[in-house]
């Protein structure tokens, strides 16, 4: 099924209508803004004009300099008070922010209202199989009216309600010529809640906009909702899921805050963002949540947001591969497998092979720009694969193709410009034919390099003749630079990673940490990684099992 869906989407459509009239947002600075947001390329003029701060060699007015400043200067500024702010949701990342945020401007709202807010707990009823396998008591059961209502089939655990509060619908309602579907918004109009009861038994809401009008009402859009009741499961992330609980509560939510996924499609009178993410979220969350608007005064954000977060490419390129296929524009495809696979030639059977037929420490010697040997070359032609634990993809700078970390040197992945400077190892063996030493300033050609300089900063770099005269010197007439304690070659400090004796380059100060009980095996040829208790005298293994049966 997977397989069928892939060939339709990519290769048996007859025609695609591609939209590129922007018809919501005219403000072309906004737009712009936006489109950088899509792409992870968020420029510094522009990170500086949201931010409010000063950008060299700027020319515009004083008063186009202040519209651009969409983060707010604190709790107190201005345009917090406007009645479009007042009422705006704020688009944030995740659910559980969400949750808070509704709850919270929920208790804001009434006591700026002058209303009473009331507060409807939701009613968990556990199965049988849930009552075996945990204890649901009463501290456990307050615990689930805690979770966010996307864990618990769209129903709140602690629902506040207001009279005027604006609130959602979690669940369609009427899918007549009403409309009623899930995120409609509406006002609470008025409620029926019988004193003996923790929940009301109606909650009348008045949809905003809507001309029909119910037989007994006085007014129109005015739309009675009763309590229903969900199942939801403890166990969710099983794949036989057993742990039910059935909860009833009303399908309303508090409209102060939406997730960026809630707010696509919707356009919105204005919006307040949070833009201070984790590092994890993708982040076209910035262009989702920024383009809901008409223009740039439609937005507030409501504290500043790191720059690296809005910097970093674009995560995946699948939608854009997509988009290049359904135009008919040619894609290297040879590009793209390596991007997700890298490959390298072997040294001794001069074979290009891919990552997962290299060991770690092989690799770790082919991403420094040095020669690998493969498995079978290494191990036999027995050997296997092996697995490899896909890490966090980047974008090369040199190429602007994104690729997995196991593609670049470990050197340009944490250098200090890293999220505007990072090249791939296959860009800076093409880029560096020639390099400029730090020390002679002589230009020379690569091979008068040692093979893991390529891999590194501009700023760090030492040709051969260099790193010689200084090992002729001694340690203390070493100025400005330093010996690697892992691979013994001399680095000018700008590269240095540690202090005094323990510094060590980039791409050897940034290698994967050892595990516990981890040994590295001493054999000449071997050093791979291996795990082993100790011996019945209490000494550590020396060699790995295969060393130890030859």
């Amino acid at each position: 099924m997977v397989d069928a869906g892939q060939k339709l989407l990519w290769e048996e459509f007859q025609g695609v209508v591609e939209l590129t009239e922007r018809e919501r947002c005219k403000d072309a600075w906004w737009n712009e803004v936006g489109d950088q947001l899509r792409i992870g390329g968020l420029s510094d003029d522009n990170i500086n004009y949201l931010h409010g701060k000063p950008v060299e060699g700027c020319q515009l007015s004083a008063e186009e300099r202040v519209s651009r400043r969409r983060v707010i200067t604190g709790p107190d500024d201005p345009r917090l008070h406007l009645p479009r702010f007042q009422e705006a949701p704020l688009i944030v990342a995740n659910n559980d922010a969400k949750y808070q945020v509704n709850k919270l401007r929920a208790k804001k709202y009434a006591r700026d209202a002058g209303t009473q807010l009331r507060w409807s707990p939701a009613k968990d009823v556990a199965s049988s199989e849930t009552l075996q396998a945990q204890v649901c008591d009463k501290d456990r059961k307050i615990k689930w009216l805690q979770y966010h209502d996307k864990d618990t089939a769209n129903l709140m655990g602690m629902l506040p309600l207001a009279i005027g509060m604006p609130v959602t619908f979690t669940e369609h309602i009427d899918r007549s010529d009403k409309q009623l579907l899930r995120g409609t918004r509406g006002f609470v109009h008025s409620w029926v809640w019988p004193k003996s009861q923790k929940q009301p038994s109606i909650v009348y809401v008045k949809v905003e906009d809507a001309t029909w009008q119910l037989d007994g009402v006085d007014e129109p859009g005015v739309y009675p909702i009763t309590p229903i009741r969900q199942t939801w499961h403890l166990d969710k992330g099983r794949k036989v899921k057993m742990l039910k609980i059935k909860r009833t509560q009303l399908p309303l939510a508090p409209a102060f805050a939406m997730t960026a996924r809630t707010s696509q499609g919707k356009t919105l009178r204005a919006v307040l963002l949070d833009l201070q993410v984790d590092k994890k979220v993708n982040p076209t969350i910035g262009h989702v949540a920024s383009t809901r608007v008409h223009s740039r005064e439609d937005v507030l954000i409501l504290r500043p947001f790191a720059d690296f977060l809005f910097r970093r490419g674009l995560q995946s390129q699948g939608p854009a591969l997509l988009l290049q296929k359904l135009r008919g524009e040619a894609i290297d495809w040879a590009a793209v497998r390596e991007a997700r696979n890298p490959c390298a030639t072997c040294k001794e059977c001069q074979q290009v092979w891919s990552l997962e037929y290299y060991s770690h420490e092989q690799w770790e010697l082919v991403r420094a720009n040095k020669e690998g040997m493969c498995k079978a070359c290494k191990d036999g032609p027995g050997a296997k694969r092996r697995k490899v634990e896909r890490r966090e993809k980047f974008e090369c700078f040199g190429c602007n193709t994104i690729k997995i970390a196991e593609a670049f040197p470990r050197a340009q992945l944490v250098q200090e410009r890293a999220d505007t400077m990072r090249h791939c190892l296959k860009c800076l063996q093409v880029q560096r034919a020639q390099m400029q030493c730090c020390r002679c300033l002589g230009t020379k050609a690569q091979p008068e390099f040692e093979p893991q300089m390529v891999t590194m900063p501009t700023s760090g770099v030492l040709c051969r003749a260099c790193q010689e005269e200084l090992r002729q010197q001694k340690n203390k007439q070493w100025s400005g630079c330093f010996k690697c304690q892992a691979c013994s070659k001399m680095f000018l400090n700008t590269v240095a990673k540690g202090k005094d004796r323990a510094r060590h380059c980039l791409n050897c100060a940034s290698r994967d940490q050892r595990k516990d009980g981890e040994l590295t095996c001493r054999g000449k040829d071997c050093k791979r990684k291996f795990t082993a208790p100790p011996s019945a005298e209490g000494k550590r293994q020396r060699y790995c099992p295969d060393c130890r049966r030859r």
